[in-house]
């Protein structure tokens, strides 16, 4: 065994040297010979060396894709769960209906710290921010949490004039929108939480929130005005609100809106993304027109996530009865589909957008988005799936289930590299 643990560390040392030297198609041939030596295919130092030289090829074959462990959260989590995974996949962070808040090592299946209940009730959203180190809760009682991974402090926001009812991070994760029910939208910088800017924005409840990555724009869905808007709409309709931020008055509006639409900023900021089923529109965000819209969710969704899109907002998926659309976020146009006996109720794209995963009922599939191939089918979950995450590598995928129960699979993945110069 010692030898053996000898020879798998060598292999492994020598694809990081060849590596070193720009050698890539050479380092994992080691690591490929590592990787074929008993016992040693799933070990933590070859899935972290795959995952350093996988950003220098393109991933070709899923090898295979194993349950590392299941959590049980029957009377634990809230319901539906409110899980959120940090994108290095690294840690997540999951709501208890008693109101506190776990924040786990994935990899590792173990609780790293619980935050207590504190004020505020339990979560109704989770997410990362400040280079992941800061965990943003949405209480049911209309607050927001601030929960340092650093240092275990915990602050509240808190609205002196209506409960907290929607909110939005920015990809750069140091800044917040804040809407409440009143109308009123607060743009705070992160982790202080001091207030940038703050304006009356709709005539009531804030019901959904958006804000661009170049830090220009923000887009709120609320309720409108008290007097008909300037379309003529009728008093307190929903009204979405483009926002040039640091100014009070919208750039443009989209009247007789519903109150359950999303919001999404492309990676550019030049297009903002509305999804209502059975479509989701993009919206020209210098002009206000629509540029096209394709089919979204229309039956069988068991979450309210109509849209995802890949970490360089290149693709984004749609499900439709009976299949996942994945297409090009700058035209519309659809690259492919991938046709499933379910409608798919929980999915994600890969960060370089080469996969999907979608959930339905209780089985999970792994597809290769190029070929419309389902590489692996994966069971064991015993409710109808509500969320899937992936890592931004890839190599850890985490299921969430309404029992409600978790469970995060390992992805191993090989990879095409060119030939190395000399060779």
């Amino acid at each position: 065994l010692a030898r053996a643990d000898e020879a798998f560390r060598e292999l492994v040392d020598r694809a990081g040297d060849l590596a070193d030297q720009g050698r890539f198609a050479a380092a994992a041939e080691a690591l490929r010979s590592a990787q074929r030596m008993p016992g040693f295919d799933r070990h933590p130092a070859l899935r972290a060396a795959w995952a350093r030289l996988g950003e220098h090829g393109r991933r070709s074959t899923l090898l295979s894709a194993s349950p590392l462990y299941s959590y049980d959260a029957d009377e634990v989590f809230t319901q539906p769960p409110t899980v959120a995974v940090r994108e290095d996949g690294a840690v997540a962070a999951t709501g208890r209906w008693t109101g506190e808040v776990d924040v786990w090592d994935l990899a590792a299946g173990e609780r790293l710290h619980t935050f207590d209940s504190g004020e505020g009730g339990s979560a109704r959203d989770i997410r990362f921010a400040v280079d992941g180190m800061l965990v943003v809760v949405l209480t049911s009682a209309g607050t927001i949490r601030r929960l340092s991974l650093e240092t275990g402090s915990k602050y509240l926001f808190t609205d002196e004039f209506g409960a907290i009812s929607a909110f939005a991070v920015n990809p750069a994760g140091d800044r917040i929108l804040i809407g409440d029910a009143t109308g009123t939208l607060r743009l705070r910088d992160l982790p202080v939480g001091d207030i940038l800017h703050a304006w009356p924005a709709h005539g009531g409840k804030v019901h959904a929130a958006a804000l661009s990555a170049d830090g220009r724009y923000a887009a709120t869905l609320g309720s409108g005005h008290p007097e008909a808007n300037r379309f003529g709409a009728p008093p307190n309709e929903n009204e979405i609100h483009l926002w040039r931020l640091g100014e009070d008055r919208p750039v443009w509006t989209l009247p007789s809106r519903t109150s359950g639409e999303r919001l999404d900023f492309s990676a550019d900021g030049r297009t903002l993304f509305v999804s209502h089923s059975p479509y989701v529109g993009a919206w020209d965000v210098g002009t206000g027109e629509l540029r096209y819209s394709v089919l979204g969710r229309s039956t069988g969704a068991l979450s309210d996530i109509g849209v995802v899109f890949g970490a360089d907002g290149r693709l984004a998926a749609t499900p439709d009865r009976g299949s996942l659309s994945v297409w090009e976020t700058g035209t519309g146009q659809v690259v492919r589909t991938l046709s499933m006996p379910e409608t798919p109720g929980a999915f994600a794209l890969s960060a370089d957008g080469a996969f999907a995963v979608t959930g339905a009922d209780r089985t999970v599939r792994v597809w290769d988005v190029g070929s419309g191939r389902c590489l692996r089918t994966l069971e064991g979950h015993q409710g109808p799936l509500y969320q899937v995450a992936l890592s931004r590598d890839g190599t850890l995928l985490v299921t969430v289930d309404l029992r409600p129960a978790m469970w995060v699979w390992e992805l191993a993945w090989d990879f095409d590299f060119p030939p190395d110069a000399g060779d």
